[in-house]
């Protein structure tokens, strides 16, 4: 039978109402060993520990940081002879990645499906995700993650923690607020420091073609299927690695732009009216400000050009 590990991250905001449901179900599973931990610099230690006792099938419980952290130390330690099967618990405040390649259930419940259908001899349904590479040092480093984004991106991340975490929302309803409170800013103020959102001038190249110059408000990647109920904002040819929206400066026809480009059906007239969407293999960009990845931000350095590549899939196994 195959191997299940389960690590749980304890601070994560949902692993904190359910983790005696956790315990009581691992109860009744003595052979399934269980880290939990309080701190993501133990992680490391702890799943090296799990390959040690030759796990296969590691379940990760927390959120969008915990999953990063995990798979970033998977790729790079590399504590396991073999990529183990990876099942994800939404543990945390924000799920995004949990909810789109995870089980869907309160941690102790899904956990429970998980063992019961593996004890069963079921696989569960493959769900392959790659993860992207986000370098913020001219390649000398990278991080994994599997959604991002700059400039408006980033703004609109600092107006959620500001506001909509601040008022007690958690998970989509955070980020649905979110992203209605930032149009709603925009319809109203505009581009500008009133509404919270600037753009940004910058020096771009997708895939090596010729670096251009530009002003942008909104740069937001991934290579996720979708990161809350109904809102897809790409479109265009998605054959490559990572999926990615781009908004020129000034946002022209916004009114107009927002219902398709929230569902990813772009219009003949929106590529020349600065919205653009599509996929990459590699991105290079000049940045001042931060770049967020699944939650975390990473500062580019004196050069501030980063780099954005479509990085090995990962096994996620949904139940």
């Amino acid at each position: 039978m195959t191997g299940i590990g389960v690590i749980s991250n304890a601070k994560s905001a949902r692993n904190v109402a359910s983790m005696q449901g956790v315990h009581e179900v691992l109860a009744c599973h003595p052979e399934i060993p269980h880290l939990v931990f309080h701190k993501i610099a133990h992680l490391r230690s702890g799943l090296r520990d799990l390959a040690s006792r030759g796990i296969t099938h590691l379940v990760v419980s927390g959120g969008d940081g915990t999953v990063q952290a995990s798979i970033n130390d998977l790729l790079q330690d590399r504590p396991f002879p073999v990529l183990p099967s990876v099942s994800l618990i939404a543990g945390g405040m924000t799920n995004v990645i949990a909810r789109d390649a995870g089980l869907a259930g309160k941690p102790a419940a899904a956990l429970h499906r998980l063992i019961e259908k593996i004890k069963g001899g079921q696989r569960g349904e493959l769900i392959e995700r790659r993860a992207i590479g986000l370098s913020v040092d001219g390649g000398q480093t990278r991080t994994y993650g599997f959604v991002g984004g700059a400039v408006g991106f980033y703004q609109g991340t600092m107006l959620s923690r500001h506001f909509a975490h601040r008022i007690g929302l958690r998970q989509m309803l955070a980020a649905n607020a979110t992203v209605l409170q930032s149009i709603l800013r925009l319809l109203r103020y505009g581009p500008g420091p009133r509404s919270g959102f600037t753009e940004e001038r910058t020096v771009i190249s997708i895939d090596g073609a010729e670096s251009e110059r530009r002003e942008v408000i909104l740069l937001l990647f991934t290579t996720l299927q979708q990161l809350t109920p109904g809102v897809k904002p790409f479109w265009g040819d998605q054959s490559k690695g990572v999926k990615y929206t781009l908004v020129d400066h000034p946002p022209k026809r916004f009114l107009r732009a927002i219902v398709p480009a929230l569902r990813g059906h772009g219009l003949p007239w929106m590529a020349e009216a600065g919205y653009h969407s599509g996929s990459f293999d590699e991105l290079r960009m000049t940045l001042r400000s931060p770049v967020v990845m699944d939650g975390e931000l990473f500062m580019p350095q004196d050069h501030r050009t980063i780099e954005v590549t479509a990085g090995p899939a990962i096994p996620f196994y949904r139940f």
